[in-house]
């Protein structure tokens, strides 16, 4: 009777065993189109043999677990990638932005705005008498300081914009740390017996993946089943502890650190690498060469104007001869204020601001029909002007320079995002190649295990079959 209950006992075993095989290929097929979920695989072992009297004889199979099939490398490599991906995505993106703060090519950009600046004082050059030529000039220098203006408010706009972004994702980050921590404690309590806890392992790969995006994250697990997460060397996650990260200081001091340390987390990587770019770098050095351009403007303009002569400064009696004072080397009006020498508080000086008057035309005392000073500022167009500590060039130029940058710089964002986006998704497809659910293959599976089902259950019969023989015989 002991050989009918090891057949039975056999039996059982590999019912039970293939029932659970079949359970985990129809929970495959079911989350085929699951994301993030792993494809589980039931491990069939021998159960462990039974000494007998004339033999070491088999106890039939049993599922040593229920595991998954993944690949740490690949999931490395797809981290990695999407590490870059994201980084120059989102640095393409806010470089857009920081391009459409300009609006160029138009034609009612700032070069047309400035370029019909330059036209006003040629128009005035032609007509130094015409106070309609000269309210022009006023309008239209009063349009060349607020286009600048406008251009260090949307800077300001982009940089707040952005700042606010690095707070969400910097408190998103702290969030995903304190859940790996989380499903640490809980994988590692689920494991302890030797099983793998599948659906916890997913929901931790699928918040690790996206923490990739966030900055560039390296994952190490340790034996137990907890893993360990690193950014440039600095942990964040280890086991079930998880540090918070906070940031601090304005463009162009912006940094990420450990909550309570101001040791700067350099080298981020990911998306919040590219905003502490664009705040740190891209911002400030776009509005360094603004602020180079309205003090170029506001210097240059002004040299030329103060040496010609206001009429409403010194006015000359009708009839009268212009006699200049003793030392006299023009009325001294600045066209734009002095004080405003950048980007952000360029403007009309108070006295053009209240009479187009104070414009002056030309460099003569009384000299009504002198055009000098209209000519020398027309002049201003092709003229080389000293800004920053490059070469003196036109103010069109520099202007021109400073939104090809700009241009260049996105388009190299826009490479490497391309290019590393491709990346990404290549690494992804040999990662879905390995972990991803094959209907056809769970298919196979499915009839492979019930064939086995069912001569599982033929053995039942054999051995009953064989006892109502023994029966009968008695």
């Amino acid at each position: 009777m002991s050989t009918f209950g090891s057949i039975l006992s056999i039996a059982r075993s590999a019912i039970h065993a293939h029932q659970t095989a079949i359970q985990v290929a129809s929970n495959n097929v079911a989350n085929a189109e699951t994301p993030g979920y792993t494809r589980q695989r039931a491990e069939l072992v021998p159960s462990y043999p039974v000494r007998t009297p004339i033999a070491v004889l088999g106890s039939g199979v049993r599922v040593a677990d229920v595991g998954q099939i993944r690949d740490t490398l690949l999931d490395a490599s797809f981290r990695r990638e999407s590490t870059q991906a994201a980084g120059h995505g989102l640095h393409r993106d806010l470089l857009g932005q920081l391009e459409g703060v300009f609006g160029e090519p138009s034609d009612a950009g700032f070069a047309s705005t400035l370029d019909a600046f330059w036209g006003g004082w040629s128009d005035l050059a032609n007509a130094p008498t015409n106070d309609a030529a000269r309210e022009v000039v006023k309008q239209r220098g009063g349009q060349v300081a607020m286009a600048l203006n406008g251009f260090s408010r949307r800077l300001d706009e982009l940089s707040a914009d952005t700042g606010l972004r690095l707070g969400e994702s910097v408190a998103r980050l702290n969030a995903y740390a304190t859940q790996v921590a989380q499903l640490n404690t809980q994988i590692v309590s689920l494991e302890v017996g030797g099983t793998t806890a599948g659906g916890l392992r997913d929901a931790r790969n699928t918040i690790l993946d996206a923490m990739a995006t966030l900055a560039d994250v390296q994952v190490h697990e340790s034996a137990t089943g907890g893993v360990a997460v690193t950014v440039q060397g600095q942990t964040i996650v280890d086991g079930s502890a998880a540090r918070a990260l906070a940031h601090s200081g304005s463009p162009p001091s912006v940094r990420v650190t450990f909550a309570g340390s101001t040791e700067r987390l350099p080298a981020l990587g990911g998306e919040l690498g590219a905003m502490l770019e664009v705040l740190n770098v891209d911002v400030p050095a776009t509005r360094t060469r603004l602020d180079e351009l309205a003090g170029g403007v506001v210097s240059a303009v002004n040299a030329a104007h103060r040496a010609g002569w206001s009429p409403s400064a010194e006015p000359v009696a009708a009839g009268a001869v212009p006699v200049p004072p003793a030392g006299w080397s023009g009325s001294g009006v600045d066209f734009f204020d002095p004080a405003g020498v950048s980007a952000a508080t360029i403007s009309l000086s108070a006295a053009v601001q209240g009479d187009r008057g104070m414009i002056a035309a030309g460099g003569v005392y009384g000299g009504t029909g002198d055009n000098a000073v209209a000519r020398a500022l027309a002049a201003l167009r092709d003229t080389g002007v000293a800004m920053g500590a490059g070469a003196p060039t036109t103010l069109g130029a520099h202007y021109a320079d400073t939104v090809t940058g700009v241009a260049l710089r996105t388009s190299a964002a826009e490479s490497s995002a391309t290019v590393y986006e491709t990346l990404a998704a290549q690494t992804d497809v040999r990662r879905q190649g390995v972990s991803g659910v094959s209907t056809d293959e769970e298919l196979i599976a499915l009839m492979r295990h019930q064939q086995a089902y069912v001569a599982a259950t033929r053995l039942v019969t054999a051995a009953d079959e064989m006892a109502q023989a023994i029966l009968g015989m008695v």
